[in-house]
């Protein structure tokens, strides 16, 4: 964790940023370093890697992947070749990203229930450091972290043993370390450094990759970059040549600009209401119009899309209608009933429609979607008058 606690800085300071931008509040514009500074590191490309890890322990060392996570974003995803701590300013590298990483591996005693086994392995660590970018010597930007304990408990239920520090899979640290290392990329190497990241990144052997989690992080470091993102954002998302995971990550790293989400609603739309796109696609698009984005625009989108030709999205819709409880999206749940009571009559779907039905309409029909429709037909003049008569207020 040296190196993965190494960054857990960003991901507080990220975590931060991202909760005030979904309130409103401007978004932070990225790292601040001097366009003359940023020329240099994007023309050479070639930058001095210096990572320090230490203990505070006699006798005891740190070691973590540190320096293999920072070439595996930065050398084949960025166009960035590394030089190691000991290369001469004529090696002509730009600048210098050091690492430093102070922690104290943890173990824990284990020991298997009715006797006949146990010992200690390292289950952990506690580290504290610092990633610091500079230029000729001069300091341009620097992440301070504190990984706090990232500890692994061992129980009769998962009996994994870590001989060693660097086996264990601190992941809290880990998503640190993404983080920054993302975060660097997508602010000083550009959209293309990223989107290379997004298709083909891969974690150095024998470091856990949370698949998802730092894809996360990937969105926030594009919304971190700034606005000029959009646009390259809304092209990845429409390409067709992209996988539909690729795109699927575009689209959600849109919902990031809270002062950009008409465009993305936009892009977001375009993708669901075109039928000639895959389903798994368009339903990636109800999920992200729904839970990503706000205000009264996302509704009317979310309304259109419960007459789509196909049931697939008219259900998918009205399940994230139903999951969200807002004033907006309580005002149209009666849109949902009929769809519904569709449902009913797949076996997917049926558990998911039958709990929401009743939830929605405080009536007991079972499964029977027959006594349903029954009932949806003597109900919905009043039920959809209603329903228009909230959403004029």
């Amino acid at each position: 964790m040296t190196g993965r606690g190494t960054i857990l800085a960003l991901v507080s300071v990220v975590s931060l940023l991202a909760a005030s931008c979904g309130n409103g509040v401007e978004p932070h514009k990225g790292i601040e370093i001097a366009e003359e500074h940023l020329a240099g590191l994007r023309a050479a490309r070639t930058v001095r890697l210096i990572v320090e890890q230490s203990s505070p322990n006699e006798g005891v060392e740190l070691d973590l992947p540190i320096e293999e996570l920072a070439r595996g974003v930065l050398e084949p995803h960025c166009g960035v070749t590394l030089v190691g701590p000991d290369a001469a300013d004529s090696t002509g590298y730009a600048g210098t990203v050091r690492i430093t990483a102070t922690g104290e591996p943890l173990q824990r005693v284990w020991q298997r229930w009715g006797g006949g086994g146990g010992g200690r392995f390292w289950t952990g660590a506690s580290v504290k450091g610092e990633i610091v970018l500079s230029i000729s010597g001069d300091v341009i930007h620097q992440w301070r972290f504190d990984g706090g304990s990232d500890v692994h408990n061992l129980t009769p239920r998962a009996l994994e043993k870590y001989e060693t520090p660097a086996a264990a899979p601190f992941s809290e640290a880990l998503s640190g370390i993404y983080t920054a290392l993302f975060g660097l990329s997508a602010e000083v190497y550009g959209p293309d450094c990223l989107f290379n990241l997004v298709r083909r990144y891969e974690a150095p052997a024998g470091v856990q990759d949370p698949f998802e989690e730092w894809k996360e992080f990937l969105a926030t470091a594009a919304w971190r970059a700034g606005p000029e993102y959009v646009g390259p954002l809304a092209a990845l998302a429409r390409n067709r040549e992209e996988t539909a995971a690729v795109r699927g990550w575009a689209m959600n790293a849109l919902t990031k600009f809270y002062e950009q989400r008409a465009s993305a609603l936009t892009v977001l739309s375009t993708i669901l209401f075109d039928e000639s796109e895959e389903v798994e696609l368009r339903k990636a698009a109800v999920k992200a119009i729904a839970y990503e984005l706000g205000g009264p625009a996302r509704i009317d989108a979310l309304v259109k899309a419960l007459d789509d030709p196909l049931f697939e999205i008219r259900m998918t819709t009205a399940s994230y209608m139903m999951s969200i409880e807002s004033r907006d999206m309580n005002k149209v749940k009666n849109r949902t009933i009929p769809v519904l009571i569709e449902g009913l009559e797949h076996a997917t779907w049926r558990e998911t429609a039958l709990r929401n039905l009743r939830r929605q309409t405080r009536q007991g029909f079972g499964a029977d979607a027959a006594r349903w429709r029954a009932w949806w037909e003597t109900n919905k003049e009043r039920l959809l008058s209603e329903a228009r008569a909230q959403e004029g207020n």
